[in-house]
């Protein structure tokens, strides 16, 4: 069982590793930034809206990108301890 679990949890790790890697996710968040960024500008006249959603949104990718640099080095120090 306990071999089972660490096999599943490397299969998880690896799939995320992927997706974060091809840049998926980052598309995404960059898709739905832009999906909010182009509402608040042509739903609501007031720029301060847009302005406000954008800068959480550059916060948000910057975040997502530290994310995968902080997931990728754990990955590999797991990696290397195993060994």
């Amino acid at each position: 069982m306990k071999q089972f679990l660490l096999h599943a949890w490397e299969d998880i790790n690896e799939i995320i590793l992927h997706l974060f890697t091809s840049g998926t996710v980052i598309i995404c968040f960059s898709f739905v930034f832009f999906l909010i960024d182009f509402v608040t500008k042509y739903l609501f006249s007031e720029s301060n809206y847009s302005i406000m959603l954008m800068e959480i949104a550059s916060q948000m990718t910057i975040f997502a990108l530290f994310f995968v640099y902080v997931y990728r080095s754990l990955i590999r120090a797991i990696k290397t301890i195993k060994r």
